[in-house]
């Protein structure tokens, strides 16, 4: 049975560095083929970034609102067309959840403009922009520096003595969280998805406790976070 009402527990959250290169549609090979699977193998089931359509005539994405940058979700099968390009953000064939996380927040929120003019008895006002930021915080793991990376650079030294170098990052990230991580039919999975900038950070060790951190985020200049709803 779908769960209605949800808890902490429910939620899963993914980020992901963006690495993917852009799939170029062709009119005859589904998402499964463009991502290098076979079709109706499920191998390009996941979440995808628009970043170029096709005439209104000819695109595959013909429904209202879609447009260069948006997000979406398909379980590999669609058909881009000559001219639709799209970015894999997160497929569900090689999506891990973030295992050092313990924690993570959403703040929304929209301009409210004052409109009073004389002749009114009381104040008014008109809702703005929406403005997205968050926070993350979650438990230090040795095998995942991605979040200092975005901020120290890192130098690996092999058993062999090989020396690895990596500057620091840009901070950016693709984030997917769930509201619900459940696989029911007949229920829903709901996601928030976009790329976000990480804005600051802090290492923290104290005395017999485990080492936690903590960032604020916010969505990267040009972007923005979409709620996505998949029925099952």
């Amino acid at each position: 049975m779908a769960k209605q009402k949800l808890i902490g527990n429910d939620g899963a959250l993914y980020l992901v560095k963006d690495t993917s290169a852009e799939l170029v549609g062709d009119v005859t090979q589904t998402l499964d083929e463009l991502v290098d699977g076979d079709k109706a193998s499920g191998d390009g089931a996941g979440f995808y970034r628009i970043t170029a359509l096709a005439t209104a005539l000819t695109t595959v994405f013909d429904f209202e609102g879609a447009k260069v940058g948006f997000y979406f979700y398909n379980d590999g099968t669609l058909v881009p067309a000559v001219g639709d390009k799209v970015k894999e953000m997160v497929l569900e064939v090689s999506a891990v959840p973030d295992a050092s996380i313990k924690s993570f927040e959403i703040a929304l929120t929209k301009d409210k403009i004052e409109m009073t003019t004389l002749p009114d008895d009381i104040k008014t006002y008109r809702m703005g922009r929406t403005d997205a930021s968050g926070t993350l915080s979650g438990i230090t793991r040795a095998d995942n520096l991605d979040y200092l990376n975005a901020f120290l650079p890192l130098l690996s030294v092999a058993t062999d003595g090989k020396i690895n170098y990596s500057e620091s990052t840009d901070g950016e990230l693709i984030l997917l969280g769930f509201l619900n991580e459940e696989d029911v039919t007949g229920g829903k999975r709901i996601a928030v998805i976009g790329k976000i900038a990480i804005e600051n950070g802090n290492i923290k060790i104290v005395d017999n406790t485990a080492q936690e951190f903590s960032s604020n985020f916010s969505p990267v200049s040009g972007d923005k976070l979409q709620l996505i709803e998949i029925l099952l």
